[in-house]
């Protein structure tokens, strides 16, 4: 759906996904993943606090779970870097330019 720029379909087919159920134990590379495509949605809809909350997601499930860092490559598909020092720094980068809010502080 990305490399066809079709952010409608990924938008309806992220809401037939119930986030509580992607957080089960051996579902980590699918959770990074799709964190992944929901950062380059929030990015494209200018979302920056929801951009920050994605990474936030992968840098702690990607740190948590060595089993994770070996089924992942360093990149997904559509460019996505899961290198852990570009992680971080996109992590502050997008919290540091979204607006404030009371779920920021």
């Amino acid at each position: 759906m990305i490399k066809m720029n079709d952010l409608i379909r990924l938008l309806m087919v992220s809401k037939k996904i119930n986030r509580k159920n992607i957080n089960h134990k051996g579902l980590e590379d699918l959770k990074v993943i799709f964190y992944s495509y929901m950062i380059f949605y929030y990015n494209h809809e200018n979302n920056y606090h929801e951009v920050s909350k994605c990474y936030n997601l992968i840098y702690e499930t990607y740190t948590k779970n060595e089993a994770v860092q070996e089924k992942l490559k360093k990149e997904i598909d559509f460019g996505f870097s899961l290198d852990l020092a570009n992680l971080l720094e996109n992590l502050v980068l997008y919290l540091l330019i979204s607006p404030h809010s009371l779920e920021r502080e």
